[in-house]
């Protein structure tokens, strides 16, 4: 399988042939519903369905500051909006970017990175959180400090651990026990509890543990409220709820240790102040200006100062929305105000949160519709109602659905057997397992033919064909072909895809219509018949054209560069072939005679012709020049191989260079007997060696050679044949050669 990573390479070199390759690299199993894809990746596509970056990722996330997070081969990075791989697929783990910095993982530590890949903070620490308040919790060799987005220290790394940041001051520990610090690092709050809670913006104080009981500092380490209580909330609108068993439920014998250990509840204020007295068996965060409250198993509502708004007469609740409160009583629902005034009687089975001041309501297993007033806008007669949005809902009656508007009026009638809400003055529906579209007056602008389908957003819409996901404009007109596993919406003109690595392959075939990507389609494993059929076809119409423009331009680099190509469908190259021999044979017969070593040279170098066929003649032209060259410098066994060489290869000599030759055969030979007989001298191949070159008519110099060869080669003791050779010799040194033998042997 092709490197993804070298391929993304390939890629921005903006190379056709190489951008075929990336194909390959779709690998993912995706599952959705009964589906399995195999093979698969993540891309990213404009509104003309053109990947601006290349289904080569296992991972995309959406993006963050206009970079998102891509991961490849195992390894993180960051793509632009264009498409282009900005920072490179290295880190272990990565982070989105915020405020333009990223936290990234890297050799098993963690460090900060910008948008140019610029490491703000290196990647030394064990541990880094996000930054809060321009300060990163680091953490190395199990200490914890702070430091700042210029990479350096602001707090050492001493502590046991610490708290990020929360209005201008963090916890920390040291020896068990946790204190706060600035933002310089100084310690204003001394590490002596056990447990703290963050302070808050625009809040003085926050609720600290010692010796097991929670008590109230404020930021300069002032005691506000003693430590007397079990536990204590955060402050929700300026207010906490704290728990505590008061001391006469101490003292009280007749409480069993059960009830001893489920402490009272209530409500104190972020300047010390006691609210509300610990009296209650629950109280809830405050919102809207009161919180409820439990007595016993019954609810009711108390304010900030303690009082009672609304009765302890609730068994359920939920919290205010609208200024408006859904409570129960037996089994019935209704509402109330934060003045606890019932506005809407607990007379209803069900009751949704109000919504642009409507609300769902159930009487009887039906639902319909009232107002803050409890004025019906629609009577209980649907067997649902959905979410509204943009002012209408989905409505059920019987097994059908329609829809209906905050108004009082059917804007849909029930003709569709599921519905979603409206985004965008579009609402998704179904007829008999077919998704379509329909418009907020109840126009069907898509007809119901799909498989499923999701949201319009920027004018498109995805849908589910055949088990493969496209998208539609908003008049229904196919804008991008079903070829995706998954296709998400689009956001700034980009949709984020999954698409099988076959039908990719085909998709990026037919979207650059080039040989080379069709060829890629057809060889690649699961290609479809019926595509591979167009592919071919398509080869054949680029090899008529490629041809057609090789005849047109009638020049050897167009016949060449249509001989060399590497398509796989190619029916000219015979006919390119005749083609090049004859360019080949015009420019060889324009130096064939030249006798000019530097053209003969040049036609076997820079020849370009792949049907060049005189090179072995060119060669063997060069040779011949050269023996004629060598030949002076008596260097007959050279000479007589390049000869040879040319002769072989069919270069016809003139007179000049036959006699030439034919000197250079006859001392090669004579060359070659004479290393024959220097192998193995004896007297009678050294006879043999005489009778071939008798001393008459030969040069003095072979004679000499001749003469030499055997004088030297021959044991000294070999008188009788030495005598023998002495006429032949004509050499003073051999004559003086065969004296010394002579005398040897006779010493000896």
């Amino acid at each position: 399988m092709y490197n993804p990573k070298h391929l993304l390479n390939l890629l921005n070199n903006n190379s056709i042939r190489t951008m075929k390759k990336i194909i390959f690299l779709a690998g993912l199993i995706f599952l959705a519903g009964n589906i399995c894809f195999a093979d698969s990746k993540w891309g990213v596509i404009n509104r003309r369905g053109e990947f601006v970056a290349p289904a080569i990722y296992s991972q995309i996330s959406d993006y963050s500051e206009g970079l998102a997070l891509v991961k490849l081969d195992g390894k993180f990075g960051f793509i632009d909006m264009n498409g282009k791989l900005l920072l490179a697929c290295e880190y272990d783990e990565a982070g989105d970017f915020q405020s333009g910095l990223a936290l990234v993982k890297l050799n098993g530590k963690y460090g900060v990175i910008n948008k140019k890949g610029e490491y703000v903070v290196n990647c030394n620490y064990s541990a880094l959180n996000p930054f809060k308040e321009n300060k990163a919790a680091a953490c190395s060799d199990s200490k914890y400090g702070f430091v700042g987005a210029d990479g350096k220290v602001l707090v050492p790394l001493i502590y046991e651990k610490v708290e990020d940041f929360s209005a201008g001051l963090a916890a920390v520990q040291l020896d068990g026990k946790i204190g706060f610090i600035d933002s310089s690092g100084e310690m204003v709050i001394p590490t002596e509890y056990e447990e703290v809670k963050s302070f808050q913006d625009n809040l003085p104080a926050t609720f600290v543990k010692k010796n097991g009981k929670w008590g109230l500092i404020s930021r300069q380490g002032e005691q506000l409220l003693p430590f007397e209580f079990e536990d204590a909330s955060d402050f929700s609108e300026g207010f906490a709820v704290v728990k505590t068993i008061s001391e006469k439920a101490r003292v009280d014998t007749s409480i069993t240790s059960w009830q001893l250990s489920v402490p009272k509840c209530g409500v104190v204020n972020a300047r010390g102040q006691r609210l509300v007295p610990c009296v209650y068996d629950d109280i809830r965060p405050f919102n809207e200006g009161v919180a409820w409250a439990k007595k016993g198993d019954k609810w009711g509502l108390i304010n900030n100062y303690g009082s009672v708004v609304a009765p302890f007469d609730f068994s359920t609740f939920r919290d205010f929305v609208e200024g408006m409160a859904a409570v129960g009583i037996s089994g019935r629902m209704g509402f109330i105000n934060t003045s606890g005034i019932i506005v809407v009687p607990v007379v209803y089975d069900y009751v949704s949160d109000f919504q642009n001041s409507v609300a769902v309501v159930a009487q009887g297993g039906l639902f319909g519709l009232i107002n803050k007033q409890n004025a019906p806008i629609f009577p209980c007669i649907y067997n649902n109602i959905g979410s509204f949005s943009e002012g209408i809902a989905p409505a059920l009656k019987g097994s059908k659905y329609g829809y209906i508007n905050d108004k009082g009026m059917v804007v849909v009638p029930e003709t569709y057997d599921s519905a979603e809400p409206f985004t965008n003055g579009f609402a998704l529906v179904r007829k008999a397992y077919k998704y379509g579209y329909i418009k907020t007056n109840g126009e069907v602008r898509v007809e119901p033919i799909y498989d499923g389908g999701e949201a319009f957003s920027e004018g498109l819409a995805a849908v589910r064909r055949n088990k493969r996901m496209g998208y539609i404009a908003e008049d229904g007109s196919l804008a991008i072909s079903f070829i995706f596993n998954s296709a998400g919406s689009f956001k700034n003109g980009l949709a984020i895809v999954e698409v099988d690595e076959v039908v990719y392959a085909w998709e990026f075939a037919r979207k650059t219509n080039t040989a080379e990507s069709y060829e890629y389609y057809i060889n690649f494993p699961g290609a479809q018949e019926a595509e591979k059929k167009v592919a071919m076809a398509k080869l054949t119409q680029f090899d008529a054209l490629s041809w057609k423009d090789a005849i047109v331009a009638n020049t050897l680099e167009s016949y060449v560069a249509y001989y060399n190509s590497e398509r796989m469908v190619k029916t000219h190259t015979e006919d390119a072939a005749a083609r090049l021999r004859d360019f080949d044979d015009k420019e060889w017969a324009a130096i064939a005679d030249s006798r000019d070593r530097d053209s003969y040279k040049t036609y076997i170098e820079n020849t370009h012709n792949p049907c060049a066929s005189h090179k072995e003649l060119a060669q063997g032209l060069i040779d011949m020049l050269d023996a004629n060259e060598i030949i002076l410098t008596l260097d007959f066994d050279t000479a007589y191989a390049k000869y040879s060489n040319a002769v072989k290869v069919g270069v016809v000599l003139n007179d000049t260079d036959k006699a030439m030759y034919e000197l250079a055969t006859y001392r090669h030979q004579v060359n070659e007997d004479c290393r024959a007989f220097t192998a193995e001298p004896t007297i009678e191949k050294g006879m043999e060696l005489i009778g071939k070159y008798p001393k008459k008519g030969l040069d003095s110099d072979v004679s000499e050679q001749i003469a030499r060869c055997i004088g030297e080669s021959l044991n000294a003791y070999n008188v009788s044949l030495a005598s023998k050779i002495m006429p032949y010799a004509v050499s003073k040194e051999t004559k003086e050669f065969i004296k010394e033998q002579r005398k040897a042997a006779k010493q000896k």
